[in-house]
């Protein structure tokens, strides 16, 4: 992973282990120099400087790199704020980070733990396929968030179910969505 927040604390580290590489492996002036150009080249590129990778961060879903995060965390204090007086006894699916919003109150977002259940797991890191961990009969209230870990996968689990939307909120890019079952009317 290229976010800055891996990089930045071993740079340090890297600096000094590259000054003495290049004083001790390089006798040279000329290899001195070229070797040091290579691995800024590489510490940039690793970083995802060089790309632009690290930029993308920030426009993204998780928004890291320039404070933009803020206003997502704002949208899921409002969305647990709502849940704690709306549905504090009920179970709730989400995805990665709203579970962790949800179960930790020492996290900042609720004062008491929600009952929360991951909607899906992906088995394997590289793995493009997801499942579905807990039947929909399990949950009172599902919550939908872009910024969510495979929002997509969450966005059509809901559809398939045809939950209808209670409550959105948003700001700019960051939105969280309520959705419940739906009431049949007979």
């Amino acid at each position: 992973i290229h976010l800055p927040r891996y990089w930045v604390p071993l740079l340090p580290f890297l600096s000094i282990f590259t000054a003495v590489q290049l004083k001790y492996a390089f006798k040279d002036r000329k290899s001195r120099i070229i070797s040091g150009l290579l691995t800024i080249v590489f510490l940039l590129s690793a970083g995802g400087l060089l790309s632009g990778e690290a930029r993308a961060f920030g426009s993204g879903a998780y928004s890291e790199t320039d404070m933009s995060y803020v206003r997502t965390v704002r949208v899921y204090e409002q969305a647990v704020k709502y849940l704690s007086e709306k549905h504090p006894d009920d179970t709730i699916g989400a995805a990665w980070p709203l579970t962790s919003a949800l179960r930790y109150p020492e996290l900042g977002y609720a004062r008491k733990p929600f009952r929360a259940r991951a909607i899906f797991e992906k088995p394997f890191a590289d793995s493009t396929r997801s499942f579905f961990r807990t039947a929909p009969e399990y949950f009172d209230v599902i919550l939908y968030s872009p910024q969510s870990d495979n929002s997509e996968c969450v966005r059509e689990y809901i559809r398939t179910l045809g939950w209808e939307r209670e409550k959105i909120f948003r700001d700019k890019e960051s939105t969280v969505e309520v959705f419940v079952k739906k009431i049949n009317n007979q």
